[in-house]
């Protein structure tokens, strides 16, 4: 397993890739896709570069995927593809999981007992917790009062 990083930021060069290739989301298409859960097209753009270079994937697969993600035309697909391996893929670099680990100190081991997602801490309500009782003393008997 790897990942990929980079020394520099890379949103311009996608940000680039997108305007070469006419298809800029505007401002309110952003908010759109935020607002349903869907991803943007620089986040399809970096899923392809992981496909590239992590999966190994085909050209023909590259350009499919992006067809289908980025909903254009096949000749546009391939263009955004040859831009990621010109532009993009250069200024990525590819390091092995366990090599970070090392850096880091941590095993794989260390990093597997970690949760994959936050975990939730569920505090109960009022009329969840138990009921505090106050230790029960003898009743006395009230010398003011007369016994019935």
């Amino acid at each position: 397993m790897a990942k990929i990083y980079s020394d520099t930021d890379t949103a311009p060069i996608i940000t680039d890739i997108l305007k070469s290739s006419k298809i800029e989301e505007s401002v309110d298409d952003v908010i759109k896709k935020l607002s349903q859960g869907k991803p943007m097209q620089g986040t399809i753009i970096f899923k392809a570069v992981e496909k590239i270079l992590i999966d190994k994937t085909t050209e023909k697969d590259a350009c499919s995927f992006l067809e289908t993600e980025l909903n254009i035309p096949q000749p546009t697909a391939k263009k955004v593809y040859k831009d990621i391996l010109s532009k993009l893929i250069p200024a990525l670099k590819i390091r092995p999981v366990e090599k970070i680990n090392e850096e880091k100190g941590t095993t794989p081991d260390e990093k597997d007992l970690l949760p994959k997602t936050p975990i939730m801490i569920k505090k109960p309500l009022a009329s969840e917790e138990p009921m505090k009782s106050e230790p029960k003393l003898p009743k006395k008997q009230d010398s003011y009062r007369e016994t019935v």
